[in-house]
């Protein structure tokens, strides 16, 4: 009887393990310069940014990396897959948010070393996120660039997985054809084959969180751009009543302006969207 009682203790353990849900990993990857406090210059603080992605995926575990170079943020990302495939080898990546400076650039005013990526695009122009010091700089639509710094995280994306490019101007392009065309190649980098990406075509601004939610007395105030953004936000918080309703319109109708790329059985779906919306939204 005590045998048995064993084995079943042991069956409703294995069985357990077997039907446990995978773990479900979100990142928020920083490369933003920071100012003399640490906060990212004229951007979110990043749990505001987890709080964003928290709403459209309750149940995802959210990590934050931070580098300023490519080499600082792949080796972060290479420390993160190997604690986490610790704990479970079956891990899956439902959300990368991407916090850079960004531009749609001619491939001639690429440095040298850069342009060897060229071949890769099919002669489109070249979408870049970079840091302000240039240390960190990545061509979205090619897929060495890509590899060489997100390499270690690309082959753990779930089905589904959405990606999030929080950066100014990486399809500032007129022509949505292209614009389109574009976004195929970053979402084939990624090796996102179900899913989602998005992309700004202009001004990727968070001060909504930063005016509003920080409060001013917490602001670092050591620069002439910290105090200047110190004072907007001490303004927008001692007045939330008539500045609020701007500053959510300039930063949800007016800024934060891009495109959404939907994956799905080989075919897709190419809409306008806002980064909010995407950020907040349950699906994909």
């Amino acid at each position: 009887m005590k045998t048995l009682g064993t084995f079943l203790f042991l069956l409703i353990l294995l069985s357990g393990r077997a039907f446990a849900a995978t773990l479900d990993v979100s990142i928020v990857i920083d490369a933003q310069a920071r100012d003399s406090a640490g906060h990212g210059i004229l951007s979110e603080d990043d749990q505001l940014i987890a709080e964003h992605l928290k709403k459209g995926n309750p149940d995802s575990e959210i990590h934050v990396i931070r580098g300023g170079s490519n080499e600082e943020i792949r080796q972060a990302l290479a420390q993160l897959t190997m604690r986490l495939q610790g704990r479970d080898s079956n891990y899956r990546i439902s959300e990368i948010y991407i916090s850079s400076h960004g531009a749609t650039v001619d491939w001639n005013k690429l440095p040298e070393d850069e342009r060897k990526f060229k071949s890769e695009t099919d002669g489109l122009p070249a979408a870049l996120i970079l840091s302000e010091t240039g240390a960190f700089r990545v061509i979205l639509n090619s897929a060495g660039s890509v590899q060489d710094v997100f390499g270690p995280i690309l082959e753990k994306l779930s089905d589904h997985a959405r990606i999030i490019i929080g950066a100014c101007d990486t399809i500032q392009i007129s022509d949505a054809s292209v614009r389109l065309a574009v976004m195929k190649k970053v979402a084939h980098d990624f090796g996102l084959r179900e899913g989602s990406l998005y992309m700004s075509r202009g001004d990727d601004t968070n001060m909504e969180d930063f005016l509003l939610k920080e409060c001013w007395r917490d602001l670092p105030d050591q620069t002439p751009s910290e105090q200047a953004i110190k004072t907007y936000a001490f303004v927008a918080q001692l007045f939330p009543f008539l500045t609020r309703p701007v500053i959510l319109f300039g930063s949800r109708v007016m800024a934060n302006r891009g495109d959404l790329l939907r994956v799905h059985d080989g075919r897709f779906d190419f809409s306008s969207s806002s980064k909010y919306r995407v950020m907040e939204s349950t699906g994909p």
